[in-house]
């Protein structure tokens, strides 16, 4: 028990009345005092603001930690509808794990049986995204995933009814978040008047979280429901009512949700921010979530207790983009909060299992002391297969997960298990991105591919991560200090099985790293203090694809898009995602991708082929550059699954991994194209934006090529 000592003042009292309370209450459970005021009030919500000063009996609880007292080790577990009816608080659809009473009750046992130690979420109080009950946009579009966030459609006839009753389909400014407890505010008006039993309902379920052992990181709702300090009053209300219902639970602040995207006001919320945290007697962690760009900002505020990151989605990242706020001054711990949601679907960009847990592993060699996950079917929940939400993908279509086939996931259980116990062994607080301590061979990849490591600061103990190198493997150096006895072991660590594989021991000094075991990601782990390792889980170092052939070789019937290159166009220095955008004449399948050879592309090169919205990734292979080209002047890397094409329709073929010392051909590069298909135009730009460049017909940057095989055995003149 925890002595509390509360003095409650009542501000909008004539009198300026101050009420004492002497009473205990344990921490992390919410306690509960009722005032009754002399006077009466329209709205008490707005009309009176109530201010609670609590002394701690013991001044060193004020700290979030563990129970032992050691450093928190953050893994989380994304689910931003989790306040809402999209998550079910009273029944089980889950036909292989259904002895818990609810959705919301199985996901919490067993995310605490898997190791995730974060739960987050955020109320959408604040937010008018124009949602119908049905969950699609007011113009029918799902134009942001969080288009549906409001009203969830999971339940539709409960969510009509809550409307039937308030006698009103819209109210002034858009439509309020529900949950069990109906709207979140009396007469859905936003900003008015709280409806005590929506944040009932979301009492209950931050206790749930709590009582099953995990953190709830919290937000108020999405940063641009705030543009300008015109509603800066009626959001800060808000903040101070969230902040004084959960703040007797075991919580941490993320403000709210993308905070500095275009239409919002940063500055805005971080005076809300630093006003809850000088609110908080207890200083707990104090954070505002990342828009995409990730400014960095405010670290020399003392609210702004550490960096909530959004990579995004869709894409990898170099391990720079974590190394850039872990080195900011003043120095700030940083999370990796939203990143490359576990098999994300349209309209959004995918995410393989691969992404996701490369992601979380580089973010926490950059950094980050732990990773937020998210998965498809859960980041939104997403009750079966015919819940229509456009967070949910397209029904009908085998990438639809639903919310029980994403605790399943590989990286989500598995591979993050493995990741977590990894770290979890190790003095991972200790533990700092060093620059110096390892270096790699001009063989080994760069930008998202690059490899990094991190030590103690008496270099006891190093870790480094060697994300996947399609291109091939390459070799490496650790600088260890030079000691007698030399008490080093090192271990390659088997990042998918979680087995290590014995690579030698008695070591000290420059110690040569060979090759990985293969070309899928691998962490490297040098250590004075093997006694943790779990020998039995421990093998020989062996080159696990030593007969594996990297070279391509086309099949007898293929055929080529580009059957020639008349000309070249001028060398441009990258960085940028080039290449052309073409179409076949019938259906085929996809067999590998190609880059033309140009003397100082040396590196490895990603080439995209992306479907006829721009935006939809249908395959992908990395060229190795350092290869022999064939007679046309190409290099090819086949594809691990052949892909298949249908007639007639536009595709975008690019290579979008040049670096900033890499070239390609500009658009001036003429073309012969398959007598299967046509060229139309060179094109530049990203997924999504992708534009025609110049040249017109039959050019490309690059260039690119394409292999594929006809779907007929028509022969005809390639």
């Amino acid at each position: 028990m925890v002595g509390l000592l509360g003095w409650v003042c009542l501000l909008g009292l004539a009198c300026g009345t101050s009420f004492a309370a002497d009473s205990e209450a344990k921490q992390w459970l919410p306690y509960e005092v009722v005032l009754n005021a002399i006077g009466g009030y329209g709205n008490p919500y707005k009309d009176v603001e109530v201010n609670v000063t609590f002394v701690p009996a013991d001044t060193a609880r004020r700290y979030l930690v563990n129970a032992r007292g050691e450093p928190f080790f953050w893994l989380g577990d994304t689910h931003w509808s989790g306040f809402s009816l999209a998550e079910h608080t009273r029944d089980n659809n889950d036909p292989f794990y259904n002895d818990s009473t609810s959705m919301f009750q199985e996901i919490l046992t067993r995310r605490v049986a898997q190791g995730y130690t974060v739960w987050k979420a955020e109320s959408f109080a604040n937010n008018d995204e124009g949602v119908d009950c049905a969950g699609s946009a007011s113009d029918g579009s799902v134009t942001h995933w969080h288009t549906s966030s409001t009203w969830t459609s999971l339940w539709v006839r409960e969510c009509q009814a809550h409307i039937n009753r308030a006698q009103t389909v819209a109210f002034p400014g858009g439509n309020a978040p529900i949950n069990h407890g109906g709207p979140a505010w009396i007469n859905n008006t936003f900003f008015s008047l709280p409806n005590p039993a929506f944040w009932q309902d979301i009492d209950d379920r931050v206790a749930l979280v709590n009582q099953a052992g995990l953190l709830a990181a919290l937000a108020v709702g999405i940063g641009r429901s705030m543009p300008t300090n015109a509603t800066l009053a009626d959001h800060m209300r808000l903040s101070k009512y969230f902040f004084a219902r959960y703040a007797a639970f075991n919580t941490v602040w993320l403000t709210c949700q993308e905070y500095c995207t275009s239409t919002a006001c940063p500055d805005c919320w971080a005076t809300i921010a630093a006003t809850i945290w000088s609110m908080d007697p207890y200083r707990r962690p104090n954070s505002m979530h990342n828009c995409a760009t990730n400014p960095i900002a405010y670290h020399d505020q003392p609210w702004y207790s550490f960096v909530t990151l959004q990579l995004g989605h869709g894409s990898l990242a170099s391990v720079d983009h974590w190394l850039a706020q872990y080195n900011a001054t003043p120095a700030r711990a940083i999370i990796e909060d939203e990143a490359n949601y576990e098999l994300l679907v349209p309209p959004y960009q995918p995410v393989t299992s691969e992404m996701t847990r490369q992601t979380a592993w580089q973010a926490v060699i950059g950094g980050s002391f732990g990773y937020t996950y998210g998965g498809q079917g859960l980041w939104w929940g997403c009750w079966n297969r015919t819940y229509v939400n456009g967070n949910c993908g397209t029904v009908g279509s085998s990438a639809y997960k639903t919310w029980n086939e994403t605790l399943h996931f590989p990286t989500g259980v598995t591979a993050l298990g493995h990741w977590r116990d990894f770290w979890s062994q190790l003095p991972w607080w200790q533990l700092a991105p060093d620059g110096l301590v390892a270096e790699w061979s001009v063989l080994a990849p760069r930008f998202s591919q690059k490899p990094y490591q991190k030590s103690t600061p008496d270099r006891s103990v190093v870790v480094a991560y060697l994300p996947p190198s399609p291109c091939g493997t390459y070799t490496g150096m650790l600088h260890l200090p030079v000691t007698t006895p030399a008490p080093y072991s090192v271990f390659w660590f088997n990042v998918t099985s979680g087995e290590y594989l014995r690579l030698m021991t008695n070591v000290s000094g420059s110690v040569a790293v060979p090759e990985a075991p293969s070309t899928s990601d691998w962490a490297l782990l040098a250590t004075t203090n093997a006694s943790h390792i779990d020998m039995a889980r421990t093998h020989a170092y062996g080159r696990q694809d030593s007969e594996h052939d990297s070279r391509f070789h086309a099949p007898a019937a293929s055929w080529h898009l580009v059957a020639n290159v008349t000309s070249l166009g001028t060398p441009r220095q990258g960085p940028a995602t080039v290449g052309l955008n073409f179409s076949l004449d019938e259906a085929a399948t996809a067999v590998a991708l190609g880059r033309y050879k140009l003397p100082d592309n040396g590196d490895c090169h990603q080439l995209s082929l992306y479907g006829p919205d721009g935006r939809t990734l249908v395959a992908q292979a990395y060229v190795n550059m350092a290869a022999a080209a064939d007679a046309n002047g190409f290099v090819y890397a086949g594809l691990v699954s052949p892909v298949r094409l249908q007639p007639g329709v536009p595709y975008y073929l690019v290579d979008n991994n040049s670096g900033p010392d890499s070239f390609a051909n500009d658009d001036q590069t003429r073309l012969v194209p398959s007598t299967a298909g046509s060229i139309s135009s060179s094109v530049f730009g990203g997924p999504g934006t992708f534009q025609a460049g110049g040249g017109g017909p039959n050019s490309g940057y690059g260039p690119v090529d394409l292999v594929f095989e006809l779907a007929s055995s028509q022969v005809r003149a390639k």
